[in-house]
């Protein structure tokens, strides 16, 4: 198990975000018509806003996870980013957000390396625009990066392919932790 870096507080923001990547690896890797269903169910279920923040504070609390120093996080994000890019530019349907999705990753990118003490001071209020197509490309975007995290640090997380189930269990177990004493 990997010590956490994030409070409960923080990993019960994470949980839609968590269940959606999970929901978005299992339709990639069996991409059967049932499993793209449940995964556009399950990203319709929150509001856009919700599901960015979600997202974006997930993607940010398995960065955290990972790699405790800054250093360390600016490469994991820097590798995250180019893999994100990479899938982009294979995509014709999401080649034409390329932009948005450089200027997102960049600001990502900001907030998880902005000086904080732990993880749970990141405010990611400021990626969530409120306006609901942008918010659903940002929670698509924060998705395609927490998948690009799990594929840059397979030494911490495991197989892409299992960690995002392992990775949500994490995340529903420390969001409800008991209090500490």
């Amino acid at each position: 198990m990997i010590a956490p870096a994030v409070t409960p507080e923080l990993a019960e923001r994470s949980l839609i975000g968590a269940a959606v990547h999970a929901f978005s690896v299992r339709a990639r890797l069996r991409a059967t018509a049932s499993d793209q269903t449940d995964l556009e169910f399950a990203r319709r279920i929150p509001a856009a806003e919700e599901l960015a923040e979600s997202a974006t504070v997930y993607a940010i609390s398995l960065v955290w996870w990972a790699h405790r120093d800054l250093g360390s996080r600016r490469d994991l994000l820097a590798s995250a980013t180019d893999l994100m890019l990479a899938g982009v530019e294979q995509s014709a349907s999401e080649r034409v957000y390329e932009n948005g999705y450089r200027i997102y990753a960049r600001r990502l990118v900001e907030a998880a390396l902005a000086p904080r003490v732990h993880a749970a001071e990141v405010d990611v209020r400021t990626l969530v625009c409120g306006v609901g197509e942008i918010d659903r490309m940002t929670a698509r975007f924060a998705d395609a990066a927490v998948h690009a995290v799990l594929l840059a640090d397979r030494e911490s997380f495991g197989d892409p392919a299992l960690s995002s189930e392992t990775m949500r269990d994490e995340m529903i177990q420390l969001a409800y932790l008991p209090p500490a004493a």
